[in-house]
């Protein structure tokens, strides 16, 4: 038996036909904590290979398919017990892969969410006639107060409007978000000049309650409202793309302290 190590320009004992410098001299180095995925990858399929034979090109394909469909399901740390294929529906299909991730249907108590709160008491200001808004599209000066008022509370109410007073929509940031959000999410339209409450928003109000119109503005807000559009920074979408895989670290680790 030869135990001689081969030399860096010697035929690859693995038997790829390639060079030993080329092909294992570095497999050990590759698979050392902390190698990038490509030469991890690597590492992994130099030894799958090894001492194995293929008698077409069919079959190094289907080899190759089988292999990165085992590593694509496989839980990774840098996931958090994720697999590669778990965190592409996570990051693409939030609401549509219940194999990965499933949002409740039914709640024994709403969420205290302070978008579905402003959105009651929107519709509530709608009733059946609805919101005339003002010349530049926004909801009226005193309904923004009165919401305020009755959202925060008298006592900090005035403490938020110490100093800066709500004269216009654009003043109290999370009514008009509120307001951006359902009109995306197709709960209110305009009609005939005022702002209304849609068909829709009351068929799901009667089918689902509260909490259909939670879900379908949860969804809104994730999916099509920009997330960047109320801090002024560059946009950064993956923050937001990435908004359910928030949710799955929060749900795994609770109240626990992690670093970031």
């Amino acid at each position: 038996m030869n135990n001689k190590t081969p030399g860096r320009n010697d035929p690859c004992p693995c038997g790829s036909g390639r060079k030993y410098k080329h092909c294992c001299l570095n497999k050990t180095d590759e698979a050392k904590p902390g190698a990038g995925p490509a030469e991890s990858f690597s590492a992994e399929l130099k030894a799958a290979i090894a001492g194995r034979s293929f008698a077409s090109m069919d079959e190094v394909q289907n080899f190759m398919s089988g292999l990165a469909e085992q590593r694509n399901r496989a839980p990774l740390d840098d996931f958090h017990g994720l697999s590669p294929d778990q965190m592409y529906h996570v990051l693409y299909h939030p609401f549509d892969s219940p194999q990965v991730l499933r949002f409740t249907e039914r709640l024994d108590d709403l969420p205290v969410a302070p978008i579905l709160t402003l959105f009651n008491l929107l519709a509530q200001a709608m009733s059946e006639k609805g919101i005339k808004p003002t010349a530049t599209g926004n909801l009226p000066r005193n309904l923004c107060r009165e919401i305020a008022q009755t959202y925060y509370g008298d006592e900090a109410y005035r403490e938020r409007t110490r100093d800066f007073g709500i004269n216009t929509e654009l003043d109290f940031m999370d009514l008009h978000i509120t307001r951006i959000v359902s009109k995306l999410a197709g709960l209110i339209r305009n009609y005939k000049g005022r702002f209304i409450l849609s068909r829709a928003a009351k068929t799901l109000t009667a089918a689902e309650g509260p909490y259909g119109i939670y879900l379908c503005l949860l969804i809104t807000y994730t999916r099509k409202f920009n997330w960047a559009y109320r801090d002024g920074y560059p946009d950064l979408p993956f923050i937001q793309q990435a908004f359910a895989f928030i949710l799955y670290l929060l749900h795994r680790y609770g109240t626990q302290t992690r670093p970031q």
